[in-house]
């Protein structure tokens, strides 16, 4: 995992403030619970895919997700670009929202809002947080891979400041 150049750079800035190793402790439990984080987070984002899609036979794209605009291609330019036009503001607006709202979902997982008070530490936070990145690195060649680590990076850069 320490050749990926975003998880050596994450370590460096970790390292900063908190050993790598505690981050490490408790580990295989966290990372169970982040492995069902982001087969939830998948199973999620396929559904934004295929219902958000202006052409049925292909998904949009975990990237156009991400990035909040769809590209479609179709064979029959003139008849696909009326429907892509018509299609397109609506699908956006809904794909925006939906996307929105699976990612606070699924940080609010990572993060463990659903934990005891005691347990909703910084430390345990990051702890969790570190956990999903690694989670999305060893999937990171599966659909939603790269972006679960996104928002993992997003919660260990806000814990870290």
């Amino acid at each position: 995992m320490d050749k990926n150049p975003v998880t050596r750079t994450l370590i460096r800035r970790i390292k900063a403030t908190y050993s790598v190793d505690q981050l490490e402790t408790d580990s295989p439990d966290i990372l169970e619970e982040m492995l069902a984080i982001f087969e939830t987070y998948v199973r999620e984002l396929e559904i934004i895919c295929s219902a958000r899609s202006v052409v049925p036979s292909r998904p949009l794209l975990e990237e156009e997700i991400v990035a909040g605009s769809i590209v479609a291609s179709c064979s029959q330019y003139r008849r696909a670009d009326s429907r892509i036009q018509k299609l397109r503001k609506a699908n956006i607006a809904a794909m925006r929202r939906e996307s929105i709202d699976l990612c606070i979902m699924i940080k609010d997982a990572i993060r463990g809002v659903h934990l005891d008070e005691d347990e909703q530490s910084e430390k345990n936070t990051l702890r969790r947080a570190w956990n999903a990145w690694k989670v999305s690195v060893a999937c990171e060649d599966s659909f939603g891979g790269k972006s679960f680590g996104l928002l993992a990076c997003n919660i260990i850069f806000a814990v870290l400041g």
